[in-house]
């Protein structure tokens, strides 16, 4: 399924408020005041970036993480439930089967859905993506909804999380190597 440029680009834009991205605000946008007078390439304007403090629907339950493992047109996703509590963790191929694979969290006892905006998430994955070789984007969800894309990174874990089983550890790095 491909998405339209303003479909994506609404998803984008509704999960992201710069308006409590300023200096100051409390809000870690990894430029703090400190940092702007250090550094001239960064000025006041840097701290407008896509973030804003994360509200739960429940004050004691974190929404579900979703982290998608982009390696070219291959995506892997991995979610996280019960953050906090008990968390688990299933890892998915693109049609939502559940793969027996573990990096740091153990596996899910109960089924995850399916979420309904699964290809909206893969389609934004993708577009961040952008032939680097690998990106992870993570997006928090919650009765369906997209909360927020909370982190997009190169190397999650500092690229040394362990994953289990060791041939699907192999199968990414391949998939890394294919990527490039």
């Amino acid at each position: 399924m491909s998405l339209r440029d303003d479909e994506v680009g609404e998803a984008i834009h509704n999960t992201m408020d710069s308006s409590s991205t300023k200096v100051g605000s409390g809000v870690d946008c990894h430029a703090t005041a400190a940092a702007v007078s250090r550094n001239d390439s960064l000025d006041s304007t840097l701290p407008q970036s896509p973030a804003q403090p994360l509200e739960s629907a429940s004050p004691y339950k974190a929404p579900d993480d979703y982290k998608f493992h982009c390696f070219g047109k291959r995506v892997f996703s991995e979610t996280i439930i019960d953050r906090g509590s008990n968390t688990r963790c299933t890892f998915f191929d693109e049609a939502w089967n559940p793969l027996e694979v573990k990096i740091t969290y153990d596996f899910a006892q109960r089924a995850i859905e399916k979420p309904s905006v699964l290809p909206l998430m893969l389609e934004i994955s993708r577009r961040f993506f952008d032939d680097l070789g690998y990106l992870r984007c993570d997006f928090y969800l919650q009765e369906n909804v997209i909360l927020h894309i909370g982190e997009l990174t190169f190397t999650p874990g500092g690229g040394v999380l362990p994953i289990s089983p060791r041939e699907f550890d192999k199968t990414l790095g391949e998939l890394w190597e294919i990527a490039r």
